[in-house]
């Protein structure tokens, strides 16, 4: 229980009535007196009752990404059979996460849905959830921690590399992968927006009862490795771009329907052909510190495509951009 403003107001208030009181002996302000002292232990009885078998959690829309706005479902559960609950606030200070319910009847749930906004990437922890509620007279303000962590990862923020990729070699003036010859298609998968028509698979289409496309690797190689420096000399501000334009290209390559695949100086993923190998990567993304350089360096298959970020100058990326479809000087964004 913390005293709030309006409380501290109240006691001070309280004092000074309580010694005119005694100096004048004036029942009118004894019963003053009185009054302000029961409003003050009901205010205390009425909000501990309010938060009384109260519970809540709270739901993230994922996958989250940095800057863009997502939304979050807040819900109030009151266990008790009788007595209706108010002005409950659920909150995480950390988080920057709240929502206030301003009724919750008994033995049912109340359900706020609100937007947030993440400025980082990184594992964010709702370890500090919170019930609080300052009703009925807002004197004393009424907590209660709640013991349901939930974790979820905030990925880099997304930006428009398509005007990055113009005149990157084997690039179309569209910023994508030319379409490979012939007919060597190694699997199908549901359309998505921007997809060819002349890559519809038209018996698999009469199957589903949806539009299924083809994925390609014959002709050119329709496989992409983005190598994103994360090397030990590279700054943190200047890496931080790095990995939002490294996460940007991936959501690209991998939304034409392209096999791409992250390379760092100490890891590197297998091609992301599923929306579960994209989602790894993209959690490396989100958790990628600077790193030092592994001695089993993966190499760069023959024929691909390879996108190169350089975070600093003396990258161990240096070698593979020579040679390299695009490469992007993360300082420079």
């Amino acid at each position: 229980m913390k005293l709030t403003r309006e409380g501290k107001g109240l006691i001070v208030t309280g004092v000074l009535v309580a010694m005119a009181a005694l100096n004048t002996g004036n029942n009118l302000i004894y019963l003053l007196t009185a009054l302000m002292l029961a409003l003050g232990i009901l205010d205390v009885a009425a909000g501990w009752f309010n938060l009384r078998k109260i519970s809540g959690d709270a739901d993230v829309e994922e996958p989250v990404y940095a800057e863009e706005e997502l939304s979050v479902t807040f819900r109030f559960l009151n266990e008790r059979k009788h007595g209706t609950s108010f002005l409950v606030k659920l909150l995480d200070p950390a988080a920057g996460l709240s929502a206030t319910a301003p009724r919750i009847a008994p033995d049912s749930m109340t359900t706020i849905r609100s937007q947030a906004v993440f400025r980082r990437r990184g594992r964010v922890c709702l370890s500090e959830m919170k019930l609080v509620s300052g009703y009925p007279f807002g004197f004393y303000q009424n907590s209660r921690n709640l013991k349901n962590p939930k974790h979820f990862l905030v990925y880099p923020k997304l930006m428009d590399v398509r005007n990055l990729l113009e005149g990157s070699r084997g690039m179309t003036a569209d910023g994508v992968l030319p379409h490979p010859a012939g007919e060597d298609f190694t699997d199908i998968r549901p359309y998505r927006q921007g997809d060819p028509m002349r890559d519809i698979h038209w018996k698999a289409t009469a199957k589903s009862g949806h539009f299924m496309v083809k994925e390609f690797r014959a002709g050119i190689s329709r496989q992409v490795t983005v190598a994103l420096d994360s090397g030990v000399e590279a700054d943190m501000e200047t890496l931080e771009k790095g990995i939002s334009l490294a996460a940007s290209l991936v959501d690209l390559f991998f939304s034409d329907g392209i096999p791409v695949r992250l390379l760092t100086p100490g890891a590197a993923s297998t091609p992301a052909r599923s929306r579960e190998q994209f989602y790894h990567i993209m959690d490396m993304l989100a958790l990628l510190q600077r790193e030092a350089v592994d001695a089993a360096f993966p190499p760069v298959e023959a024929g691909e495509a390879v996108f190169v970020i350089l975070c600093s100058r003396n990258s161990p990326f240096r070698k593979l951009a020579q040679g390299a479809a695009g490469v992007f000087d993360a300082a420079a964004l």
